[in-house]
């Protein structure tokens, strides 16, 4: 009998930073097992990133693009794809996917996937939407397949182009992410005896809104003992003026978010966008209520229970009234929280099988 051989599946990416596609990928990455799939990780920016060293040690090869412009780091994704005998390219870079797919067109790869994490690029200007025209016309005839964290997302990427998707037999699909049950999970013990702890986790980006995180603080300060926790890369020039107590806490980058967040009584999220934050399962699982933007992506969560949704452009005290009851949230209904997300199909044992099916 033939050994069956690890589909070989290369997925172009920007860089292994912290973020949340990388976080889903290494996620995935470790979950898989070798013998089901050797992972190639091709950095587009030339900087493989600080999670580099963690894909490596799941078992995964990664490697940067090499100096120059967009065409030779093309030519260098084509040569690796041959390299490796892939059978699989997933590309995680947005619209640039329709462009690096057509690359690998001719290279023998049975399947191209696209796959949507967002909602937008943050560009504006007649150039940029130029280029969101061509990307997504040309999409259709370098992919074989779009998968889009949500259905906001995936509507993102195809535009008005579905029916050119359907005529030519792209298979466009909502693939969402899932969480980690085992390490994200309640702990079914009471707090100990300190002020409630808001936690936000997100980088520095406009689109995560954290200038409103401090004003968020002190209205909460204004209406009880409360501590807030502000957790992710990029430093804290768009936080403004920091409260000068102990009760708002810049931790950064950490390597594991699940100690936080078992810690945590809500969790604050105020994005303008989002694609389908992992941070907000992650919480969930972790028995935590999430006060977060009213955004289609979230909404596409309802049907799991403790998202309370707040207008992205809301007043300050809609936003800290909103926390307030969440913290009010019984241990029964915080345990119910976890029961939930492992019930449904946001978990990463479901996403590995969805992932291992369409490969």
């Amino acid at each position: 009998m033939d050994e069956v051989k690890p589909t070989v599946v290369v997925h172009v990416i920007g860089s292994l930073d912290h973020g949340g596609a990388e976080k889903v990928a290494l996620d995935l990455c470790e979950a898989i097992p070798a013998a089901r799939a050797t992972q190639v990780f091709y950095c587009f920016s030339g900087r493989e990133g600080a999670l580099a060293p963690r894909f490596r040690q799941a078992g995964a090869v990664v490697s940067a693009a090499p100096a120059g412009g967009t065409l030779a780091r093309a030519r260098a994704l084509r040569r690796l794809v041959r390299e490796h005998g892939a059978h699989v390219v997933v590309s995680h870079v947005s619209l640039a996917s329709a462009f690096l797919l057509l690359a690998v067109c001719r290279t023998g790869v049975r399947r191209r996937i696209a796959r949507a994490h967002s909602t937008g690029d943050d560009r504006g200007g007649g150039l940029r939407a130029a280029y969101r025209t061509a990307a997504r016309a040309l999409l259709p005839f370098s992919a074989t397949h779009v998968a889009g964290v949500s259905d906001a997302a995936l509507r993102f990427l195809v535009g008005r182009w579905g029916r050119l998707h359907r005529w030519l037999g792209v298979d466009n699909r909502v693939l969402v992410n899932g969480v980690d049950v085992g390490r994200f999970h309640a702990t079914g013990e009471e707090q100990d005896v300190r002020p409630p702890r808001v936690v936000h986790v997100g980088r520095a980006s406009p689109e995560k809104n954290r200038r409103v995180l401090v004003p968020i603080f002190r209205a909460l300060r204004a209406m009880k003992p409360v501590e807030m926790w502000v957790v992710g890369p990029g430093g804290t020039a768009d936080l403004g003026e920091l409260p000068g107590d102990g009760g708002f806490r810049v931790a950064g980058v950490v390597d594991d978010a699940a100690p936080i967040l078992r810690e945590a009584d809500v969790l604050l999220l105020p994005s303008l966008r989002e694609g389908l934050p992992g941070v907000v399962l992650e919480a969930l699982a972790s028995g935590v209520p999430v006060v977060a933007s009213d955004l289609p992506t979230l909404r596409e969560l309802e049907a799991l229970p403790g998202v309370f949704f707040v207008p992205p452009n809301a007043a300050v005290s809609e936003w800290a009234a909103a926390v307030a009851r969440a913290m009010d949230m019984s241990s029964a209904d915080r345990r119910s929280l976890a029961e939930a997300v492992r019930r449904s199909r946001f978990t990463l044992e479901r996403s590995v099988n969805d992932w291992l099916a369409l490969w």
